[in-house]
């Protein structure tokens, strides 16, 4: 494997460009740990390209995670003792809120800005993190007429999108 990381090493911090981008193509397609030890390099290039594929593999992981276990919940549906809670809800509600205000947003309708701002926070963590936190937080709520509620199982699709969230 040494050999391997040598000729990717001289691959990534080579002065031409396409060079650098085929090297990137083989550490995308590498082992994790290959990317790890590349993002050590004291050469920036190879440092800021095994970074760049490290990062993609965990959105990628997240992005994963999330097709397993629609819908998202809200970021109000993180238990009450979460670890800053209240600044982790109120810093990416407001994200979503800058979002909704850009002109280039597409906002799906009947996504709700409590859902698009826990998507934002779980991409924001790492693949196990992101497990652990869709795994205490109940994924439905649903309008009883005064109030939004959690929801275990039953509720009619119309239920879910409601304005109000």
């Amino acid at each position: 494997m040494s050999i391997y990381l040598a000729i990717l090493c001289a691959m990534l911090s080579s002065p031409d460009w396409s060079v650098r981008e085929n090297a990137t193509a083989l550490l995308d397609a590498s082992p994790d740990f290959v990317a790890h030890a590349l993002a050590q390099s004291e050469d920036l290039e190879i440092r800021s390209r095994a970074v760049r594929s490290l990062d993609a593999r965990r959105v990628a992981g997240i992005r994963r995670l999330l097709d397993a276990n629609r819908p998202v919940p809200w970021i109000d549906a993180l238990p009450p003792e979460w670890p800053s809670r209240r600044e982790i809800i109120d810093e990416f509600v407001r994200q979503t809120d800058d979002m909704l205000l850009s002109p280039d947003f597409y906002f799906q309708p009947g996504w709700p800005k409590y859902r698009l701002a826990m998507q934002l926070y779980l991409y924001t963590l790492t693949v196990e993190e992101a497990r652990k936190v869709l795994s205490v937080c109940p994924k439905y709520k649903y309008w009883n007429g005064s109030c939004w509620v959690p929801w275990v199982s039953g509720v009619p699709e119309e239920c879910f999108d409601r304005e109000g969230d």
